[in-house]
């Protein structure tokens, strides 16, 4: 599921969003990258983004973040989409 960039960056789709992590300065920080729907060719924009200590916790929690964003556009319960 992941792939690393060029520039060095770990990067994956999941529910038409991109997600990317990065490590710097002895922490691994997580982007959350969509487009939006109502405007076809739109450049990406960022939905959410935040730091973690290692980079598989920022990968585990961009992963989690992604479901509970694709639930709430979706309009189901954030729970739903563990399921």
């Amino acid at each position: 599921m992941w792939h690393e960039e060029a520039n060095g960056d770990l990067s994956a789709t999941l529910h038409g969003m991109r997600l990317v992590v990065r490590e710097r300065d002895g922490f691994a920080r997580y982007l959350l990258l969509g487009r939006p729907r109502w405007e076809a060719g739109q450049s990406e924009v960022l939905m959410e983004s935040g730091s973690e200590d290692h980079v598989d916790a920022a990968k585990e929690m961009v992963v989690r973040r992604a479901a509970g964003v694709a639930s709430f556009l979706n309009g189901a319960p954030y729970g739903a989409a563990r399921r």
